[in-house]
């Protein structure tokens, strides 16, 4: 299905430009160096008004969040992060796949089954397509001001054309490398209350990383969730029905659930949890599933050591995932880890100890670096008890 995706939103843009760039040279008749010119212009301007529609969508989640009760946690645009933490506006750098930008923000306080979370989802596609029905708009008296103002429409094609494309491709449910749209998660949010439940939780609990806390300050019962939606009274590790890890909502909380017992120094049940996560195979996340096989080969280093399970781990695809997020501090500390403990390589356990402090001073979730740190001496601890054998 995901291919399917791939395949129908890359042929709408080509479609949507196709036309417009057509349109356009129609109108202009331009000569063959001309035609070449304006074909540039265009895709330049499609390129500029993307960036445009991705902050108007991430602007369009933060007037709906709050417009619905939500608090302003950050903004990102591509890699530039704004985040709000001690009252302060800061500046901060953080970059996830397949996305980009994201606009997080707190939920309204308590939880109640029926918070509102329809306009929060639909704000951002809503504001593409009212930006896109606006370029359109302007576009007709343009065509017909006797050619004076032709060159408006390189600016208003590509608008409408980038405006409909993200919202159409947000609104519409569905999943593109195991990442979840916003019609994917209103429709999930509308017929489910587990969802929901989790749904204010996972916002919440990154909410509160965002701002310093660490997932032991958290209350136990929040990462276990009963089938009925209420919490569990936290007592058992084990959910009282088995989570579908192919769904985004419960999935995310299971990797929470596995963060918590990590940072709580359960190793050996985060061990366990993430291998129940895992055997899910492709149904997980994408980005679920790549974040669970480097915690589980982290684990694996600081824990029984065997090398000829981490090699089985670390496949060349994962390779590329951990290479496209190295500027994580949970990513360094993975390369800290394997060149210390599987390739006894103390220059790029240096190098891999720069970097992780370097990725610290510009991560946004200051709650995760205090964790980082704690589980980064674990690392030497493991090397100090190999050598004392």
């Amino acid at each position: 299905m995901e291919r399917f995706n791939k395949i129908w939103t890359s042929a709408l843009l080509t479609l949507l430009a196709g036309i417009s760039l057509g349109l356009f040279l129609l109108l202009k008749n331009p000569t063959t160096i001309g035609m070449i010119a304006y074909v540039v212009v265009f895709m330049a301007m499609m390129a500029a008004t993307f960036i445009l529609n991705i902050i108007a969508h991430e602007g369009g989640h933060c007037i709906g969040g709050l417009l619905s009760g939500y608090r302003f946690e950050s903004f990102r645009v591509f890699s530039i992060m704004i985040v709000k933490q001690n009252g302060k506006l800061l500046r901060k750098k953080f970059h996830l796949a397949g996305t980009g930008g994201q606009c997080l923000m707190a939920p309204p306080q308590p939880f109640r089954p029926d918070f509102p979370y329809r306009l929060y989802n639909l704000a951002g596609g809503l504001t593409n397509l009212l930006i896109a029905i606006a370029a359109l708009l302007l576009c007709v008296p343009v065509i017909f001001a006797s050619g004076t103002l032709d060159w408006l429409l390189l600016i208003l094609l590509p608008l409408f054309v980038s405006g409909v494309y993200c919202g159409v491709t947000n609104l519409v449910p569905m999943t593109i490398d195991g990442i979840c749209n916003d019609g994917w998660n209103l429709r999930h949010l509308d017929k489910d209350p587990v969802s929901r439940r989790i749904f204010w939780l996972l916002l919440e609990m990154m909410a509160r990383i965002n701002r310093g806390a660490q997932f032991r300050d958290m209350p136990e019962e929040w990462f276990y969730e009963q089938g009925d939606g209420t919490p569990d009274d936290g007592n058992s590790l084990q959910t009282s029905e088995t989570p579908d890890y192919g769904n985004s909502f419960q999935c995310g909380l299971g990797v929470f659930r596995f963060n918590y017992l990590l940072d709580t120094g359960k190793f050996t049940q985060a061990a366990a949890l993430a291998d129940q996560i895992l055997a899910a195979g492709k149904r997980v996340p994408q980005l679920y599933r790549y974040e669970l096989l480097c915690e589980s080969i982290f684990l694996e280093l600081i824990g029984e050591g065997r090398l000829d399970k981490v090699e089985k781990l670390y496949t060349p695809e994962l390779q590329r995932y951990v290479k496209a997020t190295d500027s994580y501090p949970h990513r360094q500390r993975l390369h800290y880890a394997m060149a210390m403990l599987y390739f006894h390589d103390e220059e790029a356990a240096a190098k891999a100890l720069a970097k992780f402090q370097e990725a610290c001073k510009s991560y946004p979730n200051m709650g995760e670096i205090l964790s980082e740190w704690e589980l980064m001496g674990l690392v030497d601890c493991k090397l100090a008890e190999i050598k004392a054998l």
